[in-house]
């Protein structure tokens, strides 16, 4: 009877030690299944934000800005430590992914490794310590210079991740940036000590928008001064309905000794202005004059508009021979920046050359150092 009951609870103990067996696999499975999904739909959340892929690009600085979008993106999913290793290595291309490929056991063998680890085996792998090093110089050289604020500063960040040491505390990044900006915007800011880097950046790109603004705001009114130039040298925007005679002139490229211009000629526009003290000669003509008109004199004459501004002429050009129905009339005129004339001839040109404006028949008869008329 005994041993029978003993054979008996053996019997009943081995079902139980099955039945529990037989649980803790159903909850194995549950478990597997349960990780699955979640892993899955980790992976599903990172991929829907679209992360950056590496072309294992020469530039450091393209692999610092993967990381930091890296460590964006976990954060912003909730990506435990354990898997961002996984989800990071799913984005490299070419020679990278080929790199992790072959080197994923051993690394993942490395004692402590997890995602710092990683890293600090990729930067290791495609930009070694002379890159880093180049890196560091190029940031303590770096100087504003014709970059704008903003472009400044980007990168200042991007090259200060290579020369941590130097710029270790926010201090000493804010005095660095401040070292390489322009010496208007170091005079702006008037000697200002600043504590904090966003700090001195925000300062300067107020100041910054400002100069650029007053910048475009004086390029404005050049734009419309420019359009007023012929008015302005004239004393009078009616032009051609006050009575001046608009006329066509020659010249060419080649300049003889016998005051002639010879070769094939062209035309440009000529104004016969009383109201202009001095005559003018549009830019755009002295350049294609610059191989005959050599007789350059350098002044400093300022030539004050109707709207009471200044413009500053620097050049006058000496004995230029004009050719005006068949005769030539040497000419001194200024350079400036006509637009609708190429020529202005004003009255210290008229009056040596005696020249009648006629208003009525709107013509202009003058006469020639030969002592000839020509209307």
């Amino acid at each position: 009877m005994a041993g029978g009951r003993g054979s008996g609870n053996g019997g009943n103990d081995l079902n139980e030690v099955v039945r529990q067996l037989a649980a803790v696999a159903q909850q194995l499975a549950r478990n597997s299944t349960s990780n699955g999904d979640a892993q899955g739909e980790l992976f599903k959340k990172v991929a829907q934000s679209k992360p950056p892929t590496y072309q294992s690009e020469p530039d450091p600085i393209i692999l610092e800005n993967l990381l930091r979008e890296f460590e964006k993106l976990f954060g912003a999913v909730g990506c435990p430590e354990n898997s961002k290793v996984s989800c990071a290595t799913y984005y490299p291309r070419g020679e990278a992914d080929l790199w992790w490929q072959q080197n994923e056991t051993t690394v993942r063998a490395l004692p402590g490794f997890n995602w710092t680890k990683f890293q600090e085996k990729v930067r290791d792998k495609f930009y070694p310590s002379f890159l880093r090093k180049q890196k560091a110089e190029e940031f303590s050289n770096l100087k504003m210079e014709k970059m704008s604020v903003t472009e400044y500063y980007t990168k200042f960040i991007q090259l200060s991740l290579f020369a941590e040491g130097s710029v270790s505390t926010e201090k000493a990044k804010a005095r660095m940036f401040d070292s390489g900006l322009t010496t208007n915007l170091q005079l702006k800011l008037c000697g200002q000590v600043f504590e904090i880097l966003d700090e001195v950046y925000g300062r300067v790109a107020h100041l910054y928008a400002l100069e650029e603004k007053k910048k475009k705001e004086l390029a404005e009114i050049e734009r419309r001064e420019k359009r007023k130039e012929v008015g302005q040298v004239s004393g009078n925007q009616q032009g051609n309905q006050n009575g001046f005679k608009k006329q066509k002139y020659h010249y060419n490229n080649n300049f003889h000794n016998n005051n002639n211009f010879q070769g094939n000629n062209r035309q440009g526009n000529l104004l016969f202005d009383s109201g202009a003290t001095f005559s003018f000669v549009s830019k755009g003509i002295v350049s294609k004059l610059k191989d005959c008109l050599k007789t350059v004199e350098v002044v400093d004459l300022p030539i004050t508009t109707p709207t009471g501004g200044v413009v500053k002429c620097t050049k006058t050009f000496r004995n230029v021979p004009l050719e005006i129905v068949g005769k030539i009339f040497p000419s001194k005129p200024i350079e400036f920046g006509l637009s609708d004339f190429d020529l202005i001839l004003g009255m210290d040109w008229l009056s040596k050359y005696n020249a009648e404006i006629s208003c009525r028949s709107q013509k202009v008869k003058m006469v020639t150092s030969g002592n000839e008329s020509v209307t």
